[in-house]
């Protein structure tokens, strides 16, 4: 059974972690430091590794078996999970926090990343006055254009495939925290991590579905949008003033 203080500390440092991969987020994303999930990822699980001490560890790509018995079973014989599962058998976790003498998770995360593929710098090069005019022209047509898709993607809002594909991972998780709670009356806690450039009320619409399954206290979604469409209207507003 894990500490309670112990636990407390853990889940400290992990939404500590969370919140400054967010607040890093901004710039670097300027910078195209983010091309894919996996950088969030890698990102994030670097934090934790610079905050966390042994026996505390910190696991990326980690399976974890809806069968809790052999999953358990598996850490226990081998010190670690079979990676090799079959489809439904359980999930690949993106990050899992875990001390070394312990049998069960003591956090799940998964981590999903939405964001609008662009090259920010000649934006930047263009706003900066490091263009030429007709470079300049160029960069101003190319934001109305995908300033106004993005006006027309948030008025629809996130697809009922999407929200469905959010809430069947999200379901996953909890299933497996209430597996363990059930076999082992362990607690593990598990995190929904969303980072969207997209619909700005992605997270209210995932967070209202998922309470109609009564998710348990463990589960939290932590949802965040960047308004990349506000900060690239910012910059089409600096460009068209330059002409007056």
């Amino acid at each position: 059974m894990k500490e309670a203080s112990h636990e407390a500390e853990t889940i400290n440092i992990f939404e500590d972690c969370w919140n400054s991969v967010l607040r890093d987020y901004g710039a670097r994303r300027l910078l195209n430091v983010y091309c894919s999930e996996a950088d969030i990822q890698q990102h994030f699980a670097s934090k934790l590794l610079e905050k966390v001490h042994l026996p505390t560890c910190v696991y990326v790509e980690f399976p974890i078996l809806f069968d809790i018995d052999k999953f358990i079973l598996d850490r226990m014989n081998l010190g670690k999970p079979m990676r090799k599962m079959k489809k439904g058998e359980g999930i690949v976790a993106d990050i899992v926090v875990m001390d070394a003498h312990e049998l069960v998770p003591s956090i799940i995360a998964e981590v999903k990343y939405v964001p609008l593929v662009w090259n920010y710098l000649p934006i930047l090069k263009a706003v900066e006055g490091r263009a030429t005019k007709a470079h300049k022209e160029k960069v101003k047509k190319q934001l109305e254009i995908v300033i106004s898709r993005l006006k027309t993607w948030e008025a629809y809002g996130p697809s009922q495939s999407m929200l469905l594909n959010y809430l069947r991972s999200m379901e996953k998780i909890i299933q497996l925290i209430k597996g363990f709670e059930d076999k082992y009356n362990e607690s593990v806690h598990a995190y929904f991590c969303v980072i969207d450039e997209f619909y700005p009320n992605l997270g209210q619409r995932l967070d209202e579905e998922i309470r109609k399954s009564a998710p348990p206290d463990e589960f939290k979604l932590r949802f965040h949008h960047n308004p990349v469409r506000s900060w690239l209207e910012e910059q089409l507003s600096k460009l068209r003033n330059e002409q007056q």
